[in-house]
């Protein structure tokens, strides 16, 4: 057996471990009580999954004699892990259920100028907010903290500037048949990624505007949205991603403004409206877009623009996973 000073020190140390581990599990229980949904309960649910995934081992990482007297601490530990995986469950089960209620809702409520907007506002904050953080504890658990987490979920925004009728199309696909540009294509370990864009001018008035956009992926496809014209100009990417897309317009898109990842920036057409929409989620990157100018009385001018967001997996630091 091992001294008693020594194993009253190391049984110190672990009881301290639990006792914060049950103050953690108890106050993501009283959030998920009080305040489902919300940002504070999100993080504080990330935060214990991952405090929580291989805690065991402090407990048994020992030499064997010492890990025999702390074993009723690494049985503790473990019971904590279900209490957490009975949390994943009923995360879950919450999830599902309100982001079916609130799509329903707005379905059959919402009217024609609306209800594209509408749909993917909620589209975008369930799966961002809700199925994204538990896809995260899913493979926290799966493949430890240390292991690089590239996941399947996208997040998508609302349209910006007119919705139109293509873009109410993309509001109505459900998530799993959606499809690229806005969804690229699923590689195996990770999206395609965006290779390089063309931007179309059209001519309002002699002023460039954005038109239409050509987008090549990683895996080779490539896909033309909005309007095509004479007036282009390709930019590639160069192992980049989008971080950032800003654009101007007031019922027709001006111009779109694009930073990535290397710190470059490029824009297409030229703003005039003051009326402005950043395209940004932190953590992520802009993993697809879609665009559609099927307005007639715009002349070919893009109506409108849409962005999926992606959880980033490069060195850069994601505050989602801090």
């Amino acid at each position: 057996m091992i001294e008693t000073s020594k194993l009253a020190i190391i049984q110190g140390v672990l009881r301290g471990f639990i006792n914060e581990m049950e103050g953690k599990v108890k106050h993501v229980n009283f959030l998920l009580e009080t305040n489902p949904g919300s940002r504070e309960a999100h993080d504080a649910y990330i935060s214990l999954a991952r405090y929580l995934i291989g805690m065991e081992e402090h407990f048994s990482s020992f030499d064997d004699k010492t890990n025999l007297q702390v074993l009723p601490m690494y049985t503790a530990a473990l019971m904590l892990q279900v209490i957490i995986d009975k949390l994943v469950d009923r995360a879950s089960a919450y999830c599902h259920a309100l982001y079916d209620k609130e799509y329903n809702e707005v379905l059959n409520n919402s009217d024609g100028g609306d209800i594209t907007n509408d749909l993917l506002a909620i589209r975008g904050h369930c799966l961002m907010h809700g199925f994204e953080a538990l896809e995260i504890v899913t493979a926290v658990k799966a493949h430890g903290i240390n292991e690089s987490i590239i996941l399947k979920t996208l997040s998508y925004s609302e349209v910006f500037d007119r919705p139109t009728n293509k873009t109410m199309i993309q509001a109505l696909i459900e998530d799993d048949n959606m499809v690229a540009p806005i969804k690229p294509a699923w590689l195996g370990d990770n999206y395609a990624q965006i290779q390089s864009l063309v931007g179309y001018i059209v001519r309002i008035g002699n002023a460039p505007r954005l038109g239409g956009l050509g987008i090549t992926f990683t895996d080779g496809s490539s896909y033309n949205i909005g309007t095509l014209s004479r007036e282009s100009r390709s930019v590639e990417l160069k192992g980049s991603v989008i971080t950032c897309i800003e654009t101007w317009g007031s019922g027709a898109i001006d111009e779109a403004l694009f930073t990535l990842s290397d710190g470059r920036t490029f824009s297409f057409g030229e703003r005039y409206s003051y009326n402005y929409r950043r395209f940004e989620a932190q953590g992520h990157y802009i993993a697809g877009l879609y665009l559609a100018s099927d307005k007639p009385s715009l002349c070919g001018q893009a109506a409108g623009i849409m962005a999926s967001y992606h959880l980033r997996n490069d060195p850069t630091p994601n505050p989602t996973l801090q």
